[in-house]
């Protein structure tokens, strides 16, 4: 399937914003297009334009904020605190969170924090880490697509609320949450975790997680759910 280019976008088209700072937006499309989704990269000023559904890619834990990432934030905010661009924002949200390599030991060990004068037990989730994470989720579900993607949501959601990890550089991932919230009520989160693959001929990084990214993005936008997606 062809990519997709310029910055306008069509209601049948999955946009893609990628908000890393690892230029990997381009990677998840060539992902996405081979489970049958029409998907193009677009600007976080696009993110108001109609599409099929709107995929916010973002980096989980990053050691600093990068401009694509604040761009996006701030954009997300400036349209959740105008109600009446808010009531204009028809899209589908999806977040997937994207943890490359070398961050997937420190998001998946609990980590020891203080929460005021007492010791904390951070929540981590180290099965999300693992590249065998969406099919144990659907193996724990007999199969059923839409138990599968609420659990794994709502895990992740958890998971990034965590005192480990609820700050991206500084910036609240919970206003960021709540702020998706106002623009679109039931958006669903995901991930994807970059796993190496050590072969006599050298290591690579795959996509994991990316069928549960299309799964999600497909739940968000079949006509039976649609009543459950909007406000």
């Amino acid at each position: 399937m062809d990519r997709l280019h310029g910055t306008s976008q069509s209601a049948d088209v999955v946009a893609v914003v990628d908000a890393t700072g690892y230029d990997v937006g381009g990677q998840l499309c060539d992902e996405l297009e081979t489970h049958g989704l029409r998907v193009k990269t677009v600007d976080a000023f696009d993110v108001a334009v109609p599409a099929a559904c709107l995929v916010l890619l973002l980096p989980a834990r990053p050691r600093r904020l990068a401009d694509a990432t604040q761009h996006l934030f701030t954009v997300i905010s400036a349209l959740s605190s105008d109600p009446a661009a808010t009531d204009r924002f028809t899209n589908r949200i999806v977040v997937a969170w994207y943890v490359p390599h070398e961050l997937r030991a420190l998001m998946a060990i609990p980590q020891d924090t203080t929460d005021d004068t007492r010791p904390v037990r951070a929540w981590n989730q180290t099965e999300l880490m693992l590249g065998t994470s969406w099919q144990r989720e659907l193996h724990q579900h007999h199969g059923d697509l839409h138990a599968a993607v609420a659990c794994r949501s709502s895990k992740i959601s958890t998971m990034m609320r965590a005192s480990t990890h609820r700050y991206l550089a500084g910036k609240s991932v919970t206003d960021f949450l709540r702020n998706l919230g106002t623009l679109d009520p039931h958006f669903l989160q995901t991930l994807s975790a970059q796993v190496a693959d050590y072969r006599d001929d050298g290591t690579r990084y795959p996509w994991t997680g990316v069928t549960s990214i299309a799964v999600t993005i497909h739940i968000r936008t079949t006509p039976d759910t649609m009543s459950l997606t909007r406000k």
